[in-house]
């Protein structure tokens, strides 16, 4: 033990260099695979009590997601589950889903699940699209209408505290913390992009997902217009065209003009000349 103990005190061992960046590097990869895994065994469990998960949304917490199925866990079932009611299990979800884009170089700013556990989410129910923007505009525009605040006369510059102002409510801090809401969130931009994400050229060139059918007819439900400001191809090929004519028509008349004057100025020469 002491000849033991002496190699250990000369010859302490201590990762250090690469080696160390590489040891912690493996650690945080395996942290984060069993972040993950930790979130798909939450799910099964929830799964099993009849909870259905594939609606979990961004702010879910465990109790709200399982209210939304119409099961009440207690505190004491959800201790003997392992679980803890107030998890955050909606922003974790997100964590995930954003760990699946990689950033404008290619690379993941998060570490991502496995394909196995893609595999398990995705039979689990649970779409692991990009945030779906269109949707939670459109939830955020419900929450509006239930105060009153007359959502089809969003105007471009508008945010939420602005358009609800044109209806009559003024909405207080506390009020839109409560309902999930910023009061200096750009309404306006938002409902522009949705206009512009439905036109097939600007749509290419931008990357916007348009809204789908069913959140067409949910928008135009709240009395939204969906239709862009710009006139048709057809109105525009027609302003052209009778532009171009009338500049014809002008220069016709310059000319006939400039012929008249011409005359006027002969007929001044003669006389002059007599």
């Amino acid at each position: 033990d002491r000849e033991q103990k002496r190699n250990s005190d000369e010859l302490p061992f201590e990762v250090t260099g690469i080696l160390k960046d590489f040891a912690e590097l493996e650690k945080e990869v395996n942290e984060k695979e069993n972040t993950i895994q930790k979130f798909i065994d939450t799910l099964k469990k929830l799964q099993q009590i009849g909870v259905d998960v594939s609606k979990v949304q961004q702010k879910d917490t465990i109790q709200k997601l399982a209210q939304r199925s119409g099961i009440n866990i207690t505190e004491e079932q959800a201790e003997e589950l392992g679980l803890k009611l107030d998890d955050n299990i909606g922003q974790k979800l997100d964590t995930i889903k954003q760990a699946l884009k990689p950033d404008r170089n290619g690379k993941k700013k998060i570490i991502p699940p496995t394909a196995e556990q893609v595999q398990e989410l995705e039979e689990l129910g649970i779409n692991l699209d990009a945030i779906d923007t269109n949707q939670e505009f459109i939830e955020k525009l419900k929450k509006l209408q239930q105060i009153g605040v007359d959502v089809s006369k969003i105007q471009q510059k508008d945010t939420i505290q602005k358009l609800a102002q044109r209806s009559g409510i003024t909405i207080t801090e506390e009020q839109a913390e409560e309902l999930g809401l910023k009061l200096d969130d750009n309404i306006g931009i938002k409902l522009k992009n949705i206009k512009q994400a439905l036109k097939p050229n600007e749509n290419a060139k931008n990357k916007r997902i348009p809204p789908t059918p069913e959140q067409v007819q949910e928008l135009e439900a709240m009395g939204l217009n969906l239709e862009t400001k710009k006139r048709k191809a057809k109105e525009v090929a027609e302003a052209t065209i009778s532009a171009i004519k009338d500049i014809e028509l002008a220069d016709k008349a310059y000319g006939e003009l400039q012929s008249l004057a011409e005359k006027t100025k002969e007929v001044g020469k003669e006389n002059n000349g007599k």
